[in-house]
């Protein structure tokens, strides 16, 4: 018994691993990989615990480790595929269950019963705004949404790495974590928390490289020693810290442009969600230089901004203008929605209207020509866009229909005041389809008639109504485009004495205010334009009042169900633009005067030589337009940072040229913003000239070229270290005479040399010897050496070793050179070279 028990002890210890008694839930990757991967979790936890996307934030630091341990107990259970899925389900509902118990956590009034009602209630709110193309600024659903893809997170990397030992693939999940998370923060944000996942990482991965080996070692019968482990780690801790090292590495930007634009294409489907995502998270704030509009279907309006001063394109034109990307119509409380019913495809060159009349007077067309210096598909343009010489799809605002009932029921709160009279004449006539389309208003037509009711539209105007132009396909950066738009030269007079009655269409659109509304906003319309007689004269005296305000990006977004703009007047009374041109918009429409709001960017900055304006992200702008019957749409300028939009002649409007000049001092506070940030989708960052001598010029350039070569002979160690690492890899754990021996077959075989398997040891040192001109006695020495150490039972002596390590240098050596040999580059191309 007792020589059995001793039998069994030195089995264990030669099969490499401890005699250690392990629990059911001991993971077979051994408690090192467990903590190792917990290590990688926690890290990417803390960078997105420490990046304060709400307030409060979820404890996350708690989540993750309960989703580990679950994945982990689940991993263990060695049960069918059919009950494993199930299992995971069932994990995953109860993710969801602890998120949601974090969610209602960070709220602070209440017993925890009215901490889950309203949870449940404001997830619905945010649901109903997903469903309805609505906006919600409510910042709860993505803390719950943050604890359930923290958890899945957690999860899904223990399960991987403890059910099918993929630890490529629990670092993967754990790399998409932190790199997304990374991705939305400054660069200041990035060595720290990257370096230590990487360490983690690469030490997880060498682990579960070197389990695997020894699982193959022991199904051969071969000693895996536990010694080796350490080995393993101490060399994996170096790549991780080679690893480290070239991440911190400053280097120049390389702008490689074929790999830019598959990264572009890629990034087409992930562009539009963000589109969607800040529709949806408009309260959750941005964390690095970005650009303020994405002119998506939506507008939010968010809370603190921070513009990078990149340059995104330039226009080749006459005068100054507001270079408009999207126009909204629909205000919701939170922000703007432009509802585009109709979209159509136009090819180059087509014109918008049958002849060059533009549908409205003292309108002249500005040819404008548009270099893009980043890739996008929006067509910016000034004024109204009458042609472009591109493939173009328009987004074009319909007249909206409406629903007339004809079952005499009481007529709906949301038809306009002349429909909701007409649908009483029309209940009460009870006539033919003939008779009621005579009790129609003007302008009204009927659509159909459908379930007892008349469908109706108003007539659509003239010219289309257009919110957007896109290019057919994307346009690469470098790409350019010529515009033909009609500006309006009306002066303040002609404007001024336009009193034309407002078509129906507009009215039914740009009239539109949410029920939610606070009645002081509609009071306050009242009394900044109770004096003024017509719809200029109203907008002057909101833009005047608006300019009292602060403009500044330093704001908080909006709190919950409450309208941004009562916040921004009545509270707030400070934001940007958005902010600006929302109130005007909302204050016009409260007055009786069509609005719609704009957003694209302010002229930039004029090069008089070449007659170009260079517009950067930090010309990111928004505007309202109000409604003229006669004159079309007009641009104002409530922000108190820009001057007033001069009217008339293309020739007085050039004098919005000056407008750099006339910034508000409040808004200097910008500089600081810009300073610390990179500048966004910037390839180059030119320092200004000043005057050098020729001396300092070949000190600079030596300096320059001294540093290329320095980072050349870095790269090159660095891939000589890791190819190195890599190499040595393949040999942990294996006796020294098999580790030679296994380095040998390996340099054979990419010579073209292989071993096979009806040869022994010493058959195979002989061919190689032969083939690759190698001397026979040293590869002999290595073979017999191996054979040795796997038969014998002795082992290696201290002198076979020396012996084996004599033979092995000229060998080696050998076959390095001829493997160098092989990809010379004038044996490559040397005349009957093959």
């Amino acid at each position: 018994g007792h020589a059995a028990a001793a039998e069994a002890t030195t089995t264990r210890k030669r099969s490499g691993f401890l005699d250690v008694r392990r629990s059911a839930l001991t993971p077979s990757e051994g408690w090192i990989s467990a903590a190792l991967l917990l290590s990688a979790l926690l890290v990417v936890v803390v960078a997105v615990q420490t990046s304060d996307w709400t307030d409060p934030m979820p404890r996350l630091w708690l989540v993750a480790p309960l989703g580990f341990l679950v994945g982990l107990g689940v991993a263990k259970i060695r049960s069918p595929w059919p009950a494993q899925l199930l299992l995971i389900v069932v994990a995953l509902a109860a993710g969801v269950a602890v998120a949601f118990w974090e969610t209602a956590g960070t709220l602070s009034q209440g017993v925890l019963a009215d901490r889950f009602d309203e949870t449940v209630t404001r997830l619905e709110d945010w649901g109903r705004a997903i469903g309805g193309e609505g906006i919600s600024n409510d910042r709860l659903p993505f803390t719950m949404i943050l604890g359930a893809l923290t958890w899945i997170m957690a999860f899904s990397s223990s399960w991987f790495l403890f059910r099918l030992r993929w630890g490529w693939a629990a670092i993967v999940v754990l790399a998409l974590a932190i790199l997304t998370n990374q991705t939305y923060l400054p660069n200041s944000h990035y060595p720290l928390p990257l370096t230590f996942f990487l360490l983690f990482s690469v030490l997880l991965i060498a682990r579960v490289h070197f389990l695997d080996r020894v699982v193959a070692w022991r199904e051969l019968h071969l000693d895996a020693r536990v010694g080796r482990t350490g080995f393993a780690l101490n060399a994996a801790a170096m790549i991780g810290i080679v690893f480290a090292l070239g991440w911190a590495i400053p280097t120049q930007k390389i702008v490689i442009q074929e790999i830019r634009d598959v990264y572009q294409t890629a990034r087409e489907p992930w562009a539009g969600m963000e589109d969607d995502f800040e529709r949806v998270f408009a309260g959750i704030p941005s964390k690095k230089a970005s650009p303020l509009h994405s002119f998506g279907a939506a507008l939010p309006l968010r809370g603190r901004i921070s513009l990078g001063t990149a340059p995104l394109f330039t226009v080749t034109t006459d005068i100054p203008a507001y270079w408009r990307a999207q126009s909204y119509d629909v205000y919701q409380g939170q922000g703007w929605i432009a509802t585009d019913d109709q979209r159509e495809t136009l090819k180059g060159k087509d014109v918008y209207s049958a002849s060059s009349d533009t549908g409205y007077r003292k309108r002249e067309f500005l040819a404008q020509k548009v270099t893009l210096n980043s890739a996008t598909n929006v067509i910016f343009a000034a004024g109204q866009p009458f042609e472009i010489n591109i493939s173009s799809e328009v987004d074009i605002a319909t007249p909206r229909e409406f629903e007339i009932n004809l079952e005499g029921e009481a007529p709906s709160s949301l038809l306009p005041n002349d429909l909701a009279q007409a649908a009483e004449r029309i209940a009460e006539a009870r006539g033919s389809l003939s008779e009621t389309e005579r009790l129609l208003p003007p302008e009204t037509r009927i659509v159909e008639e459908r379930d007892g009711a008349l469908v109706v539209t108003r007539d659509p105007p003239a010219v289309p109504d257009i919110l957007a132009v896109r290019s057919g396909k994307r346009l690469k950066e470098g790409s350019s485009y010529e515009v033909v738009s009609s500006i309006s030269i009306a002066t303040a007079d002609d404007l001024r004495n336009d009193l034309a009655a407002y078509p129906k269409w507009v009215t039914d659109n740009y009239l539109q205010l949410p029920d939610s509304l606070p009645e002081r906003v509609l009071q306050l319309a009242a009394d900044l334009t109770g004096q003024a007689d017509n719809a200029y004269d109203k907008s002057l005296a909101i833009a005047d009042y608006l300019r009292q305000y602060t403009e500044t990006f330093r704001i908080d977004a909006p709190p919950i169900n409450v309208d941004a703009v009562d916040h921004f007047l009545f509270t707030q009374r400070a934001g940007y633009s958005d902010y600006f041109a929302s109130a005007m918009t909302v204050l016009l429409r409260a007055a009786g005067v069509p609005t719609r709001l704009a957003a694209g960017y302010a002229p930039g900055v004029f090069d008089e030589a070449s007659s170009t304006f260079t517009v950067r992200i930090s010309d990111a702008h928004s505007w309202p337009e109000a409604y003229f019957p006669t004159y079309g749409w007009i641009p104002f300028e409530p922000s108190p940072s820009l001057v007033a939009i001069p009217r008339g002649s293309l020739e007085e409007q050039a004098a919005f040229l000056d407008i750099e000049e006339e910034i508000d001092p409040a808004f200097d506070f910008l500089l600081e913003d810009l300073f610390g940030f990179d500048d966004f989708l910037q390839d180059d960052f030119v320092l200004p000239e000043q005057a050098t001598d020729v001396g300092g010029l070949f000190k600079s350039v030596a300096i320059k070229i001294g540093l290329a070569v320095g980072a050349l002979f870095g790269l090159l160690v660095l891939l000589y270290v890791v190819v190195f690492m890599l190499w040595q890899v393949n040999f942990l754990g294996l006796p020294y005479a098999m580790g030679i021996y296994d380095r040998m077959t390996k340099l054979g075989a990419m010579l073209g040399i292989s071993p096979n398997r009806y040869q022994t040891p010493g058959e195979y040192a002989a061919l190689l010897a032969s083939s690759a001109d190698l001397p026979t006695e040293q590869t002999s020495t290595i073979a017999h050496g191996f054979m040795k150490a796997r038969y014998a039972e002795q082992g290696t002596t201290g002198e076979d070793r020396l012996r084996i390590q004599q033979a092995w240098r000229p060998v080696r050596a050998a076959l390095v050179k001829r493997l160098l040999w092989r990809v010379n580059p004038r044996r490559l191309f040397s005349r009957g070279g093959g």
